[in-house]
């Protein structure tokens, strides 16, 4: 099923604790879904790979084929598209990898900060979480404007 182009973002909050967010859009940025979730103490850069790995598994439930992935983590897009060797052969690279194989198309691009904010506030929602996360069908009202203007 394709529904067009899926813009997806994510970032993470803090070093100390492991929240993300992200969101889902169409192709003109409409908001399709959005999540948050957490799941304890890791580094930025492991936070950023989970909400990878997890924003793939939704859009591939979401039925998906074609999506941009939008991080404002230069590292985790090098990551993604295989031109780091960081973390190279761990579970979570490499179920990410294994995600980006299935039969879709998918985009990893890196972004700055400032295109990510939604994303970075949804994160920062994340901590309020409990472990299990939560998938939002519409965004939650403080970010109502932002995401209008994102």
């Amino acid at each position: 099923m394709d529904q067009g182009e899926l813009r997806r973002s994510c970032v993470p909050f803090g070093w100390d604790s492991c929240d993300w967010g992200g969101v889902f859009r169409d192709g003109v940025g409409v908001w399709i879904s959005g999540f948050t979730h957490r799941i304890g103490r890791c580094s930025l850069l492991l936070a950023e790979l989970w909400a990878i790995r997890d924003g793939f598994r939704h859009a591939w439930e979401l039925g998906f084929r074609k999506i941009v992935l939008e991080t404002d983590n230069k590292e985790t897009a090098n990551i993604c598209n295989g031109s780091s060797k960081t973390l190279a052969g761990s579970i979570l690279v490499s179920a990410i990898h294994e995600l980006r194989r299935r039969s879709w198309e998918v985009r990893v691009i890196h972004v700055s900060r400032e295109r990510n904010e939604v994303a970075d506030r949804l994160a920062s929602l994340g901590r309020e979480q409990t472990l299990e996360g939560e998938v939002l069908a519409a965004p939650p009202s403080a970010l109502v404007d932002m995401v209008d203007l994102e």
